[in-house]
């Protein structure tokens, strides 16, 4: 599994890198920059939450800014208006790994987003066994 190094401090803060026929792609990214378009604000926002995560890790949060979407499975929402991430403590407690992101449109988080979360949880965990997990450098700034 390939993630993509989004900021790195205390903590690393990265995000799924997916492959398919046309490539690779960050579906994260992809969809930040699609969001930033039309609410820019929201996704710089968003940005800022990473960054200020790599350098202090969750303590500095508040519930408003970051939660457990599902707290069986271990999966965590970052929350910048109605845009959310979804990510999950990663080998060592040291990385995070960011799933995806959606606009939320209703008061609970959609289960088909959760679930979403939690295969790629399970595919990170089974790329940690076989020691097949490696981290590129983001190329351009957001």
């Amino acid at each position: 599994m390939k993630l993509l190094r989004l900021e790195r401090s205390l903590w690393d803060v990265t995000a799924v890198i997916e492959e398919s026929n046309d490539g690779e792609c960050c579906p994260l990214t992809d969809f930040l920059a699609d969001i930033g378009a039309q609410h820019p604000g929201t996704a710089n926002g968003m940005y800022d939450l990473f960054e200020r995560f790599s350098v202090s890790g969750k303590e500095k949060f508040n519930d408003d800014l970051c939660h457990y979407a599902d707290k069986n499975e271990k999966i965590w929402q970052f929350t910048k208006g109605r845009l959310r991430v979804l990510w999950f403590y990663g080998q060592g407690n040291r990385i995070v790994v960011c799933s995806h992101g959606f606009l939320k449109q209703s008061q609970k988080t959609p289960k088909k987003e959760i679930n979403r979360a939690i295969s790629t949880k399970k595919q990170y965990e089974v790329a940690v066994e076989i020691n097949a997990v490696t981290i590129q450098e983001e190329e351009d700034d957001h």
